[in-house]
């Protein structure tokens, strides 16, 4: 018995070994990553993963979404992320920004207007004029101007992007070599436009383009990504340093007062979708720690919301808003206080059914319908004469009439008015309908 059971044990130890060894022979231990839907937070944050990534950097990151936390900005030097439109910033607080940054601040911004030479008769053909986009009350008063590319030609470059490697467009031109061969124009990201694209006119998904960024002291240049159809135009020279790729500059930095102004033509190094690519991320931690004090706070505004009706009412129509308050307080007094004692309500007062008969009777005979009511009446007299004299009813109309008045007691000449005679008058249908009904009893 127990060499049978050390038999069996022996065999099992065998095949668990076996399969052990077969297991490792043929499956190996390795890493996959799996590609999840972004979570919620960065959904609603385009410039999260740059918020981790400057966190990693050692920087105090905050995030925000109201622009009246402008008014609390740290203390310079310190660095500001306002990529938003600024729509709801005004002139006094774009003012105060612009003091925070010459008493050290430094301020990164991204416009959503654009310029084009001017058109019409008359016009400076060298002077550029709006073409679309709210005023930047921050940039333009430093002659910066961002141009923009005709939407066909962004077009045209979606589709030559598009096309398959190895095969050139019919009449396209042979790739330069260098540095503009590496400057090349890249497909477009897969992101649907935002609203603040569709009001700035971007809402063409456009390409992507390679700029270098030239650091000094860095040593080789940084690739960085933009939006290949929007560039910059100095008119006033302010830039002291620049960003530039095939269509033109995309980042100009210059100094205002003692802090610095970076001013970008679109966000595509800092958002979610492509800080990843090339060297977008290794730019931002160069850039950020180039020349400026290390560890400095960063506040990022990620979204502009807009502030309530209630708070819109309160900036700009306090006036108004304080009369229709008191109008409210004095509708609510007069409700509320009554004059006098309160009058015992009326008992319900039921109408008899005669007097329903009578007023209905009245209207009939003020809507002259009294000669429909003594048809009908003299109808129904006949009907049941006929009913219950058939002789009479076949007989003579004098003979008949005769006959009618000796059953009833009434003259022969009432009994004729009341089935043929006209009625002129209240008095002669009354004596008519009378007459009609008395003949009926009598039947």
């Amino acid at each position: 018995m127990n060499r049978e059971l050390a038999k069996r044990i022996a065999l099992s130890l065998a095949l668990v070994a076996l399969c052990t060894a077969g297991f490792f022979a043929y499956f190996e231990q390795r890493e996959v990553d799996v590609w999840r839907n972004a979570s919620r937070e960065a959904r609603n944050n385009r410039y999260l993963a740059l918020a981790r990534l400057i966190e990693r950097m050692g920087h105090p990151v905050s995030l925000h979404s109201d622009v009246s936390r402008l008014g609390e900005l740290p203390d310079p030097p310190a660095t500001v992320f306002l990529p938003t439109p600024r729509a709801t910033l005004g002139k006094a607080r774009s003012q105060a920004l612009l003091d925070w940054v010459a008493r050290g601040g430094h301020l990164v911004v991204v416009t959503y207007s654009s310029w084009e030479p001017g058109k019409r008769d008359g016009e400076d053909p060298t002077r550029l004029v709006r073409q679309s986009g709210p005023p930047d009350l921050l940039l333009d008063r430093f002659g910066l101007r961002q141009r923009a590319k005709p939407q066909e030609e962004i077009i045209q470059d979606m589709a030559a992007a598009a096309a398959p490697s190895g095969k050139a467009a019919e009449g396209a031109e042979e790739p330069a070599s260098g540095d503009e061969a590496e400057r090349e124009v890249k497909p477009p990201r897969n992101q649907p436009p935002t609203t603040w694209d569709f009001l700035a006119g971007r809402w063409q998904p456009g390409t992507v383009e390679s700029a270098w960024a030239w650091i000094e002291d860095e040593g080789e240049p940084l690739e960085v990504e933009f939006h290949s159809g929007f560039w910059w135009e100095d008119t006033l020279e302010v830039a002291t340093w620049s960003v530039a790729g095939a269509a033109g500059s995309h980042l100009v930095e210059f100094q205002h007062g003692a802090g610095t102004i970076s001013a970008l033509t679109s966000d595509e190094p800092f958002v979610n979708d492509s800080i990843g690519h090339v060297q977008n991320a290794e730019f931002v931690v160069r850039w950020l720690r180039h020349d400026r004090p290390a560890l400095v706070p960063v506040w990022i505004f990620h979204e502009e919301a807009w502030p309530s009706s209630f708070e819109l009412l309160r900036r700009h129509a306090t006036p108004a808003l304080l009369g229709a308050s008191a109008l409210v307080l004095l509708w609510i007094w007069r409700s509320a206080f009554r004059f006098g004692p309160l009058l015992p309500a009326p008992d319900p007062a039921r109408r008899r059914w005669l007097e329903h008969l009578e007023a209905a009777g009245r209207f009939q005979w003020r809507q002259d319908r009294g000669h429909a009511l003594l048809a009908s009446l003299r109808g129904a007299a006949l009907h049941e004469l006929g009913r219950k004299h058939p002789g009479w009813a076949h007989a003579p109309e004098p003979e008949r009439f005769e006959k009618l008045a000796q059953a009833s007691g009434l003259t022969q000449d009432h009994v004729a008015h009341a089935f043929l005679g006209v009625v002129t008058g209240a008095k002669s249908f009354i004596a008519a309908v009378r007459t009609l009904e008395r003949v009926r009893a009598s039947l």
